[in-house]
């Protein structure tokens, strides 16, 4: 089915594979360290995906079980890695690499906060890399594309301003200014010089992208930018390449096409993507704006109307005001609701630079009552 001659042909495609083999061993770490209640099976209030809502039911784990898992999913994960190295079981790596990744999907389709843009990303980037034929060409257009859309993401006050850092940055002022306008040139403009023919030129582009992540390290902790380094483990590795642009600009196109039209179509679902993560599921999902949200629940029987808000301990900026976490959470609510009963659930967003509240949820639940309920 998977056609892999090129990257056993290839040491340059070996070690890359072992770079996105190493991404799992940190996950591995994420998940066992501050994960694994989320995807338990006594997790309080699991939070599914749109159209996976009753995801608390393939959850066959409880937390000290997952812990144990996820040490078999590291270890399997090194093996990965000295299996891409070794000419004895280099053939096997990709697909033990795969099956990484299923395995994750599983895990990232259990709960919804799992819906983070690195896991996103780092998944994509794998997964092209296991399919997709002329690999090195792909990569190579692929990466700096992302860098790309990011940036444009990032063409608004909220980032400009700063308020979207979910951790105040070391530098501050002027200076500070000065560095977030830098960060949409180097993703815009700068990135592109990575096909350039002299190595020199390669290499400045190369370090200001890691030097980039390095800083991010204390504002967006560790597991973004270990990802990264990872990824960009593709342009040390390819430093001395020929990426011969200019003979494949058809699938420049094809993949920048791509790129954008996946970042637009959030638009079609809503009119503020920042506001309502539900709608960047297929799109990169950064933290681009900062949201303040109102929610309220009304619950509605024959003994009357109780109104209160709903108490959501998520730390997570980015999915602090997602409507689909107040969606989810209002869905358990609903389910132990004791006496049968009409649930109205009301959210208000705004990003944190404006001023004015924008409706995001408004709709009705009917609340089944003593037969679910507990």
């Amino acid at each position: 089915m998977f056609k892999w001659d090129e990257i056993l042909q290839s040491k340059v495609l070996r070690y890359y594979g072992s770079c996105l083999a190493l991404i799992h061993v940190i996950t591995s770490y994420l998940f066992s360290s501050y994960r694994i209640d989320d995807l338990a099976r006594e997790s309080a209030f699991p939070i599914c995906y749109p159209g996976l809502e009753g995801c608390e039911h393939w959850r066959f784990f409880s937390s000290p079980e997952l812990r144990n898992l996820m040490i078999l999913y590291g270890a399997f994960a090194i093996a990965t890695i000295a299996a891409f190295i070794s000419e004895r079981f280099k053939k096997i790596a990709p697909l033990m690499l795969l099956g990484l990744c299923v395995f994750k999907l599983i895990l990232q389709l259990s709960d919804y906060r799992i819906a983070t843009n690195y896991h996103f990303l780092a998944q994509v980037i794998t997964f092209v890399f296991l399919i997709v034929p002329q690999r090195i060409a792909t990569i190579s257009i692929l990466l700096p594309g992302v860098y790309f859309c990011a940036g444009l993401l990032k063409l608004n006050v909220d980032w400009l301003s700063g308020d979207t850092l979910i951790k105040p940055s070391i530098i501050q002022g002027p200076l500070l200014s000065a560095l977030l306008v830098y960060v949409l040139v180097l993703e815009i403009f700068i990135v592109w010089f990575i096909f350039s023919n002299k190595k020199a030129i390669r290499l400045a582009v190369l370090l200001q992208l890691i030097a980039f992540h390095i800083y991010s390290w204390h504002i967006v902790d560790y597991p973004y930018p270990s990802f990264m380094f990872c990824i960009l483990g593709f342009f040390v590795l390819t430093l001395n390449y020929d990426y011969k642009i200019k003979e494949n600009l058809p699938r420049f196109a094809t993949i920048m096409g791509l790129l954008c039209l996946f970042q637009l179509t959030p638009y079609l679902f809503a009119k503020d993507p920042g506001l309502d993560g539900r709608s960047r599921i297929l799109s990169l999902n950064m933290m681009d704006v900062k949201s303040v949200c109102e929610r309220q629940i009304e619950l509605t029987t024959a003994e009357g109307m109780t109104s209160f808000k709903i108490p959501i301990d998520i730390k997570r900026p980015r999915m602090l005001c997602d409507p689909q976490v107040t969606k989810e959470i209002a869905r358990h609510y609903c389910e132990r609701t004791i006496i049968p009963g009409t649930m109205k659930v009301f959210q208000q967003s705004r990003r944190s630079t404006e001023k004015d509240f924008k409706e995001i949820l408004n709709y009705s639940l009917q609340c089944p009552g003593p037969s679910h309920g507990s």
